[in-house]
């Protein structure tokens, strides 16, 4: 009987360390739960964090390129400003140009006309050169602007 006994007490105690040993298990198991929720939590947080950061951060960029735009935005319009002067300036000196071309070919022509007209009442040489007295009567020039001599021709 003491045998009986001897063994019942053992079985008990194998009982109870089977029952520790698995009471700690179950423990480290609900531990290792906690702690893989708990890193999970902190994932999403950092997560949750990093997206925060990066959606705050991509709307001051926006921002400060929204800013950007307007700067170039306005210089543009001061450059089309200037050369909408510019413009304006090139075009009516381009008419101012063009209405004094127009006058100065009209001079020339005025002046062509004379000119042919004083060549077709000059004096011919022998040789063929034109001659023209000045109006006082002292000197006598060809058509090339050259002095004639009293030699070559007589003034009167």
């Amino acid at each position: 009987m003491i045998l009986l006994g001897d063994h019942f007490s053992r079985d008990d105690q194998s009982r109870h360390s089977e029952w520790l040993r698995r009471r700690q298990w179950f423990i480290k198991a609900r531990q290792d739960h906690h702690r893989k929720e708990d890193i999970a939590d902190r994932l999403d947080e950092d997560v949750l964090s990093f997206a925060a950061e990066a959606i705050i951060a991509t709307e001051i960029q926006i921002a400060e390129f929204e800013a950007r735009i307007d700067a170039y935005e306005a210089r543009l319009d001061s450059y089309d400003q200037k050369l909408t002067a510019y413009d304006i300036a090139i075009t009516k000196t381009l008419v101012e140009n063009t209405n004094l071309l127009a006058i100065l070919e009209q001079q020339l022509a005025d002046v062509d006309a004379e000119l042919l007209s004083m060549l077709a009442q000059a004096y011919v040489l022998d040789d063929g050169r034109r001659i023209f007295k000045s109006e006082d009567g002292s000197f006598v020039v060809d058509e090339n602007g050259e002095q004639v001599t009293r030699d070559e021709v007589d003034f009167d």
